[in-house]
Formats: structure tokens, sequence, C-alpha cells
């Protein structure tokens, strides 16, 4: 399955990632709070994660000024963009998300866009 990092600095939702994700047997590569360490994180990942989840209201860094860091190193990578904040949806797809998942979701539907991205 996917090796994923997921930027997002609320702990519970970061916990919850990780149980239902490896449940579903992905691999959770990092959970970080902030854009930059995502940018960071994944500038020096080898291999890449398969999956970057990624939300938009982080420390440091807005998701979507690290989606586009992030894609300037690695134009093929995959982002998922999850956040609360509905009005970024168009602007994180237009720079490049392969999808976007609103909060609050339900945790089939994650796992259902999450398969949908990296499949």
């Amino acid at each position: 399955m996917a090796k994923i990092l997921v930027a997002e600095d609320e702990p519970s939702l970061a916990n919850l990632y990780k149980l239902v994700l490896e449940k579903y047997g992905h691999t959770i590569l990092a959970i970080v709070p902030s854009g930059d360490e995502a940018v960071r994180i994944f500038s020096i990942a080898k291999p890449k994660p398969d999956l970057l989840i990624l939300d938009h209201r982080l420390e440091k860094m807005p998701g979507l000024d690290a989606l586009k860091k992030i894609l300037e190193i690695d134009p093929n990578a995959k982002i998922l963009f999850a956040s609360a904040d509905d009005s970024v949806m168009e602007a994180a797809i237009s720079a490049g998300a392969v999808d976007y998942i609103g909060k609050p979701f339900s945790m089939s539907e994650l796992i259902e866009v999450v398969n949908s991205c990296v499949a």
C-alpha cells in the first residue's frame, strides 16, 4: 500500500489518520504540524512518499504555500488537500493537488479518497 506523509496540526486528527490509514494497510512515514516541516521532510525523503495529506491551516507555513513548494521539488508529487476551509479548494486543485477532501469527513470517505489518489 501507500507510504504517506501527513501535515496536520490537530494532534487528535493526526492520530486518527495514523490509526485508520495503518489499519487499511498504508504506512505513515511522518506526521508534522507545520507546512515548512512538511516541505523539509518531503525534500529529504528517500524514496519520496506516495501521497502527502496536507491541511491548509498549519503552523509557520499555510498548506497552499507548502503544496507549491513541494511541487517545485517534485512536480509528480501526489498531494491530497484536506481542509475545513472550503474557500481554498479551487486554489489547491489549481495549484496541483490531486484531490481535495473537506473537513469534517468520515474515515470511510478518507480511505476511499486516499485509495483513489494512490491507485
